[in-house]
């Protein structure tokens, strides 16, 4: 059952990087060696639209990103940096129906990056709640303080930082980057990682995600959510407050399981590996599988 479990897991995920990779962001090569048809480029530019009736901004790049919300009505893109590379970046921002998409380059293949410190800079009004969607590869993703309705995170190769987000749904899926997240409110989060740790410190919501090669942190002030996580390699530490109420149906191959909190046990298999049982009530529910590593439920003292 793990087994079937890690194989079609790493399939979808191999799906979801082909997909990612091919719809407006193309693959990026890093590569020491290859020199031929290589430029470098120092790029400053900007570009302005209207955000009045638009409900989805979709984000498309092979660079830092920076959402800065702003006492403004329109939504500005800036482009800054320096890059080594066979292809000249060019800030596009495209205008359709509902939604803006704002890109680096049309669409290229075979790209080559050597280095690079671009940064996008996107500046958004405070008052824009509706969706962001965030296509990137080998680059940082900071976003501070957004209240939206979902928002979406596809990044390969590089790591995502978020401060005081309120959202209705969070999606993250990443391929080899840490996500690091404080404040973070949301009814639900959706998460597939490959080689990243995930830490939610001060979170609410329920969460549901697969983990290859991460370890998981999350931590909550309050908690009447439900948890559902399948993990292949990394330590699983979750923090609640010590008035949680829930019930815990954890397994492990590899590893321990620890609960600081005083469970009425329904079953104990494989010495202390699987676990199920209540604490005070099932009003809510935590299920983790896991092959190797440890998973920790511990009691919030602070």
């Amino acid at each position: 059952m793990k087994k079937k479990f890690i194989y079609c897991f790493m399939a979808a995920l191999v799906m979801f990087t082909l997909i990612f990779t091919g719809c407006g962001v193309d693959v990026v090569e890093l590569d020491n060696n290859k020199t031929k048809d290589l430029k470098e480029y120092s790029i400053d530019e900007e570009k302005n639209e209207k955000i009045s009736g638009l409900n989805k901004l979709f984000i498309n790049a092979c660079s830092d990103i920076n959402i800065i919300p702003e006492d403004r009505e329109d939504i500005k893109a800036h482009l800054h940096g320096d890059i080594t590379c066979n292809f000249e970046p060019k800030l596009i921002m495209d205008l359709a129906n509902d939604s803006i998409k704002i890109k680096l380059t049309e669409k290229t293949d075979n790209i080559t990056i050597r280095k690079s410190n671009l940064k996008l800079d996107i500046y958004i009004p405070k008052t824009y709640s509706d969706s962001i969607n965030i296509n990137n590869i080998s680059g940082r993703i900071s976003v501070k303080n957004l209240k939206l309705n979902d928002f979406h995170i596809n990044t390969v190769s590089g790591n995502t930082s978020i401060q005081n987000l309120t959202a209705e749904d969070f999606y993250y899926n990443a391929v080899s980057g840490d996500l690091d997240g404080k404040n973070v409110f949301t009814n639900a989060v959706k998460f597939t990682s490959v080689s990243g740790n995930i830490k939610l410190d001060k979170f609410k919501g329920n969460i549901k995600g697969k983990s290859v090669s991460g370890k998981i942190v999350l931590n909550y002030e309050t908690f009447n959510n439900d948890i559902n996580i399948k993990s292949t390699s990394g330590d699983i530490n979750i923090t609640l407050p010590h008035t949680s109420e829930f019930y815990l149906d954890a397994e492990v191959i590899s590893g321990k399981i620890n609960c600081d909190f005083p469970i009425k046990i329904e079953s104990s298999e494989k010495k202390g590996k699987k676990i199920k049982g209540t604490v005070r009530s099932n009003k809510n529910s935590i299920r983790i599988e896991g092959v190797s590593g440890n998973i920790n439920i511990n009691i919030n003292t602070k």
